[in-house]
């Protein structure tokens, strides 16, 4: 018998962002991280790093999601979860069932990446 994935644990509320092209004030095209869709998800870290890089030190945490299944999300996204931007790394449909994804995302602390 297999083990269904435990919907409750979907507690934390994320949104998915994408780089998409927006008008700045002056008309200007830009690139600009824009909210594409939000979702309930599992949300947690799961270990960190840090290391110096030209005199100045850089940390990562990286974190595991769990959502229901998006077809449309890959590792172009971001995440924002409470105030903060994740870079996602991988995005795993758990089976191959088309039910649940398993993300894979890095906070990058210390140095600016978006």
């Amino acid at each position: 018998m297999r083990k269904l994935f435990d919907v409750g644990r979907l507690n934390k509320r994320i949104t998915f962002m994408k780089f998409q092209t927006a008008k700045d004030a002056m008309g200007q095209n830009v690139q600009k991280l824009m909210p594409i869709k939000e979702v309930w998800a599992s949300f947690y870290p799961i270990r960190g790093s840090e290391f110096y890089e030209s005199k100045r030190l850089e940390g990562k945490t990286y974190y595991r999601c769990y959502c229901r299944y998006n077809k449309d999300i890959d590792s172009n996204y971001f995440i924002r979860f409470e105030g903060k931007d994740f870079h996602v790394e991988s995005v795993i449909d758990v089976n191959l069932e088309h039910k649940m994804l398993e993300i894979s995302c890095i906070e990058y602390l210390g140095k600016e990446r978006l």
